[in-house]
């Protein structure tokens, strides 16, 4: 008898816990439910205003930043033009010499006095060079031969002078401001071939050495 009142107690005791869970669980939800409810009434009611206002605000520093850097770009094209310019000018000014020149060889009869003006105006032609920053590239018979300034055109034997020297200067190379525009071209030597009859001549000498020595 005992038993089965303490199973009754039990079943009764199962029933109410899954009770008390689901009247705390609707607590919870209902506590949720403020907790929304009281944050959506927190947001203040010009919130959109203040986000197109941010919006607009960044458009506008986009199109600033556009404006800025098409205004940098026209600026820097605009001094770059203004180089180029005074350049042209200077080497009009040679080529003004160059034109009178000419007139003058058509009607000279003294090939020295043509030659003279040639020279004048090669010498002005130079000092515009060295005032824009162009020096010619060093490259001389002897020199040894260096592939970050010198372009060899083709290799020839020499005896006089060591492997990869320069034997002579086809055109000469220039440099703007230390950067290289231009190579010189040149001729680079590089050691004899042995002739066979003269390998073959050595060859039958050193026999015949050695056969007298043995004997």
């Amino acid at each position: 008898m005992n038993s089965a009142e303490n199973e009754l107690e039990n079943s009764e005791v199962k029933d109410d816990e899954p009770k008390v869970d689901e009247a705390v669980s609707q607590e919870n939800i209902e506590e949720d439910t403020k907790q929304v409810e009281s944050a959506e009434e927190e947001v203040p009611e010009d919130f959109e205003a203040k986000c197109k206002d941010l919006e607009d605000q960044m458009l506008r520093l986009r199109a600033e930043q556009e404006n800025f850097r098409r205004a940098q770009f026209k600026e820097t094209e605009k001094k770059v033009n203004i180089a180029i310019k005074n350049v042209v000018t200077k080497f009009l000014t040679v080529r003004g010499d160059f034109d009178l020149g000419i007139q003058s060889a058509e009607q000279a009869t003294d090939v020295k006095g043509v030659l003279g003006g040639m020279k004048m105006v090669d010498q002005g032609f130079k000092n515009i060079l060295s005032e824009i920053g162009v020096e010619v590239v060093s490259a001389e018979i002897g020199q040894p031969f260096d592939a970050n300034f010198h372009q060899p055109l083709t290799r020839v034997e020499s005896d006089e002078h060591p492997e990869n020297s320069i034997l002579s200067v086809i055109s000469k190379g220039y440099t703007l401001k230390g950067m290289l525009v231009q190579p010189a071209m040149v001729t680079v030597s590089c050691e004899p071939k042995v002739v066979e009859d003269e390998k073959s001549e050595s060859e039958t000498s050193a026999d015949a050495e050695s056969d007298s020595g043995s004997e």
